[in-house]
């Protein structure tokens, strides 16, 4: 699935920047640099940029101060800046919510494993970014109720969510997602472990797009939710149901029976899922590549 705001692959050559000579940055093999060549953060997709790993390199204030000397990069870069991704562990709130302030148009924010970040972080993007289309905040332990819910608020664009091990959540987070943002095509809430049937029902009721689900781990839901999901989720192209202990035979034949365009289904460990119901899904879906592994 191609998001609107995803990295094409028709990156120019090193070297080459809106046709304009960069110099490649010069990396110490013993120590990481403390500045960088904007080459290394910039890729280009129909005219946006992507700025990937700045949280790593330049800090926040360096970038205001780099764009304050720079007239090309204060005109050009507010406006084409369209995605940031690719942030160390040790990432604080002060780079995202200094990044946000300066580059209201982002679509896509990558912030994976940034455990540090609190919800303070989350707002920030959520006040400051209203054509977010893709947010993913995968181990970013910390955060709570409080900044999904401003992204559902603020964002109603939003296209893509990953919430993987955000375990504080609950389903207050998930259903106000649901209810302010019809266009959710992919969602993932593995190991969110506090979700119940109304936060998947509430997503599957209000979000007709959804093409991909992930509910690894997610212990407290019972076949209603998947075959919720069933049911109202025509476009359904991926699911991953996997440690889901309380499922039975009926979610999966709902499966079975109402999921055309399903290609990848993850059942991991099966517990109450029988042998007959997942041989009866391959014999009767055998283009749909079904796993039985870990997520």
């Amino acid at each position: 699935v191609m998001w609107p705001c995803a990295p094409s692959a028709r990156v120019p050559p090193r070297g080459v920047h809106r046709g304009l000579p960069v110099r490649e940055p010069q990396r110490s093999v013993t120590s990481q640099p403390s500045t960088m060549n904007l080459f290394a953060l910039a890729h280009h997709d129909g005219g946006n940029i992507l700025v990937d790993g700045v949280g790593t390199f330049l800090g926040a204030r360096d970038l205001k101060g780099a764009m304050a000397a720079c007239r090309t990069l204060r005109q050009v870069l507010p406006d084409a800046v369209r995605a940031l991704k690719r942030y160390l562990r040790p990432t604080t709130d002060d780079v995202i919510i200094g990044l946000v302030q300066r580059f209201p148009r982002l679509r896509c924010i990558d912030l994976r494993n940034c455990g540090n970040l609190t919800d303070a972080a989350i707002t920030a993007v959520a006040n400051k970014c209203p054509r977010l289309a893709s947010l993913n905040v995968w181990g970013c332990r910390n955060l709570t109720d409080a900044a999904i819910t401003a992204v559902a608020d603020k964002c109603p664009d939003l296209v893509s969510l990953d919430v993987t091990s955000c375990s504080n959540l609950t389903d207050a987070a998930i259903t106000a997602v649901a209810d302010k943002c019809p266009y959710l095509a992919s969602l993932n809430v593995n190991g969110c472990n506090k979700l119940t049937d109304a936060a998947i029902t509430a997503v599957a009721d209000k979000c007709p797009h959804l093409a991909e689900l992930n509910v690894w781990h997610c212990g407290n839901l019972t076949d209603a939710a998947i075959t919720a999901v069933a049911d109202k989720c025509p476009l359904l192209a991926s699911l991953n149901v996997g440690d889901c202990g309380n499922l039975t035979d009926a979610a999966i034949t709902a499966v079975t029976d109402k999921c055309p365009h399903l290609a990848s289904l993850n059942v991991g460990c099966y517990c109450h899922l029988t042998d007959a119901a997942i041989e009866t899904f391959e014999e009767r879906r055998p283009g749909v590549r079904i796993h039985r592994g870990y997520s």
